[in-house]
């Protein structure tokens, strides 16, 4: 791994370390991972995984959507990650948001951002499935004859979803 890289990677992860709203987003799939860790004793943290926008007041304004019972966050902080989900780990970016989300206290958190990281059917169906894939789903609702399946047409949606502990 180059210096730059290397320094890119420690930059994501000290705001991973600090940040309380981080937006990492994948250009080439159009989505964004949003690790919301602002709570009250009422609500938890949220780990979501959304529709890329194109300004930061944008995602202010689907964080208001998203979770109207909390204020607006102090600062955001954005990443852009060209790689691919899986290299995350190799980055040591996994790791700082599992840990980071730990901190939170809330299991359920730990686990959401797992299955968001790590083990989510939507990351495998956005990044796997090519683009003329997407269309041919889009107008048939299948790909290669296959029938598509609940996960498989998730990432097809305009709206965001929070993970929840019993989703995929």
């Amino acid at each position: 791994m180059d210096i730059e890289a290397n320094d890119f990677h420690n930059q994501i992860i000290e705001a991973i370390q600090t940040g309380e709203v981080v937006c990492l987003f994948f250009p080439r799939i159009g989505k964004t991972l949003v690790l919301d860790l602002r709570h009250t004793i009422e609500i938890p943290p949220s780990v979501i995984i959304d529709n890329m926008v194109t300004q930061p007041r944008e995602r202010l304004e689907r964080l208001e959507e998203l979770r109207p019972t909390m204020p607006p966050p102090d600062e955001l902080r954005i990443a852009p990650w060209i790689g691919s989900v899986a290299s995350l780990d190799d980055a040591g970016i996994t790791s700082a948001m599992l840990e980071r989300c730990a901190e939170t206290g809330d299991v359920e958190t730990v686990e959401r951002c797992r299955q968001a990281i790590g083990h989510s059917p939507i990351w495998n169906e956005i990044i796997f499935v090519r683009s003329s894939e997407v269309r041919c789903r889009a107008r048939s609702g299948s790909v290669n004859g296959a029938p598509p399946t609940d996960d498989s047409m998730i990432f097809l949606s305009q709206t965001a979803r929070p993970l929840s502990s019993g989703s995929a």
